[in-house]
């Protein structure tokens, strides 16, 4: 498979440079991929070990232990780094994803809130608000967030736009936002 023969080299890369963390977060990642769990969060680990001041290195690691499972090991690991860098995006995106994928859209819309007051034109945002309001049948929201994303992109809202009318029953304006995704698209 071609994530062992990644893995591969970036153990040969270690091998030569065993303290560069770029590297062992991608193997550690890698690892995560290939079903390696507790090699993959060692990894993580080693990397927050030799750079805890690097933010990057937190995110990494959180999304290591997402990966395999231990979702509330990596919400910790994300808010000890929000404490030194509480505004810092990726971080914030990162806590906001594993609440959204774990369902806990209040904690996820909380640091969306966040995001949005940083960053308001964040499209991935408004689109993980747009998902979330609509898996809570909070259509009204859900329509805000969408009209959001069409400002920002109306080329890359259109799935979101069709799921919108889809959702209010309005089979019509789901076939017409569908065409346009459709048309939209690169195959």
């Amino acid at each position: 498979r071609e994530n062992d023969k990644a893995v591969e080299l970036l153990e040969k890369a270690l091998s030569l440079n065993p303290n560069d963390v770029d590297t062992l977060i991608v193997y550690a990642q890698g690892l995560a991929i290939t079903g390696e769990d507790e090699q993959a969060i060692q990894s993580a680990y080693e990397a927050m070990q030799i750079d805890p001041l690097n933010p990057d290195v937190h995110d990494a690691l959180a999304t290591v232990l997402s990966r395999v499972g231990q979702d509330e090991k990596a919400v910790e690991v994300l808010e000890q780094g929000l404490t030194s860098w509480p505004r810092n995006l990726e971080l914030l995106t990162s806590l906001r994803r594993i609440h959204f994928f774990a369902s806990d859209y209040a904690s996820a819309l909380k640091v969306s809130e966040t995001i949005t007051e940083m960053d308001p034109e964040n499209f991935g945002n408004w689109q993980a608000r747009f998902e979330m309001y609509l898996d809570l049948g909070a259509l009204t929201e859900a329509q805000e967030a969408v009209n959001r994303m069409y400002e920002l992109a109306p080329e890359r809202a259109y799935d979101e736009m069709a799921k919108m009318e889809l959702a209010k029953g309005l089979v019509d304006g789901y076939r017409e936002y569908l065409r346009k995704y459709t048309e939209a698209r690169s195959w």
